[in-house]
């Protein structure tokens, strides 16, 4: 990626073979594949989809390649220099060695873009007509339009784009671990992997690769069909260790931030440094509940939430309550959280009527997806700063991504061929 300006430089000037210029995304994609940074089997278009949009922001030489010539096009019909004419002439002749103009108008049809005004049901929609910056603007979109169209039109790549859609889901949070990049490379074409469903279960084996497997239940439980939803979200076998220490690694991100702003700790302690946060902590601001068994008036099933604080100044009874769900249950799962503590908040309103009670889930999918109002749900602990909390998700995001693959690296480690 580093040479790609050198080559770039002769794209206006020279004329390059299409498999010439796709070898060289080919070769990029050996490299990262050679490094462990890409699985094979991973989506392309989604490689070259800018890190906000949920790809991994690396530049595809063939759109390159169009983008410039298009550019160069631009540059040749708008100028008034004589020689300038004359290749334009030229290309309009379809003189011997002119390629530009071809190539533009062939990359302008791929993107659905108007390229002359023959073309153009308006003046202003020509890209000949518009202004220098908005046509390297429309240009950008247009191709991130165009591999973002591919990847979904990929009936198993293009799967967790459109639960991110269909959930209600925040693009933007949700790929919020990409931008900036906070996860080493490997992990990050890991994660990529199994959003785009190319992870190797036993379900994909036999569906995908056409394995000849009789059975495809899952290696941990036995019980159900192995997939990599049921191994982040539902095996029984992983349910009270990894997916609880994934959970608590996540929710300590938020539970140490408070302790540092209630002046517990004097400095800010890494989530990970600790192992078991204390039960019960307080000092003369707060009092801190971690995970504790509150013994209420009235038998309730639900009377142990993850995180409770006694806001003694503020006079404000915090209870969060923190959920990994799988990705097509995020959207319910709010709602699900709130049903269950409903009796356990009319309880605590009852019990300490001097505090006002606030109830805040907090919804992270095992592949990183939340929807927007955790930053609103956040925000209403009053002693979190605001320009905090897109940090604070952005770190329980990690965590949980981290976590999801730990888990799957522990199943394959653990039932890998070598050890039965």
């Amino acid at each position: 990626m580093l040479a790609v300006p050198i080559v770039s430089h002769t794209f206006a000037s020279i004329r390059w073979n299409v498999d010439e210029i796709n070898q060289l995304d080919r070769d990029t994609r050996k490299t990262l594949t050679m490094c462990r940074s890409l699985h094979p089997n991973a989506s392309v278009q989604r490689l070259c989809l800018p890190r906000r949009e949920g790809g991994r922001g690396l530049i595809n030489i063939e759109w390159l390649y169009n983008r410039l010539v298009i550019g160069a096009v631009y540059q040749i019909r708008r100028s008034s220099d004589p020689l300038m004419c004359m290749v334009r002439e030229a290309e309009k002749d379809g003189t011997q060695g002119s390629f530009l103009h071809k190539t533009a108008v062939r990359a302008c049809q791929a993107l659905k873009i108007p390229f002359d005004a023959a073309l153009a049901s308006r003046k202003k929609d020509n890209i000949l007509e518009k202004p220098k910056q908005e046509l390297k603007t429309l240009l950008k979109r247009a191709v991130c339009q165009h591999l973002k169209e591919e990847h979904l039109q990929k009936p198993m790549h293009g799967q967790y784009f459109k639960l991110v859609s269909e959930q209600g889901l925040s693009p933007e949070l949700s790929f919020s671990y990409l931008t900036p990049p906070t996860l080493y490379s490997e992990r990050e074409g890991y994660m990529t992997a199994v959003q785009d469903g190319v992870f190797h279960t036993l379900a994909y084996a036999k569906r995908v690769l056409g394995m000849p497997l009789g059975n495809t239940r899952c290696k941990a439980c036995r019980t159900h069909e192995e997939t990599v939803m049921h191994l982040l979200s539902a095996c029984p076998r992983y349910a009270p260790t990894l997916y609880t220490d994934r959970h608590n690694m996540a929710l300590k991100v938020l539970y140490y931030h408070l302790r540092h702003e209630y002046k517990i700790d004097e400095q800010s302690i890494a989530p990970y440094q600790v192992r078991d946060p204390d039960a019960v902590i307080t000092n003369d601001r707060c009092k801190m509940y971690w995970n504790f068994f509150f013994s209420i008036t009235s038998q309730l099933p639900h009377n142990k939430p993850d995180l409770v604080i006694l806001d003694s100044l503020e006079k404000k009874m915090y209870v969060i309550e923190m959920s990994c769900p799988a990705g097509t249950n995020i959207a319910d799962k709010e709602d699900e959280e709130i049903r269950k503590y409903k009796d356990l908040m009319y309880d605590f309103k009852n019990s300490y009527k001097e505090y006002e009670t606030i109830f805040i889930p907090i919804i992270v999918g095992v592949m990183g997806g939340m929807k927007s109002n955790i930053a609103a749900y956040l925000g209403k602990i009053k002693i979190i700063k605001s320009k905090n909390i897109k940090g604070l998700t952005n770190q329980m995001q990690n965590y949980v991504i981290l976590g999801s693959l730990r888990i799957l690296r522990s199943h394959e480690a653990s039932h890998s061929p070598t050890k039965g």
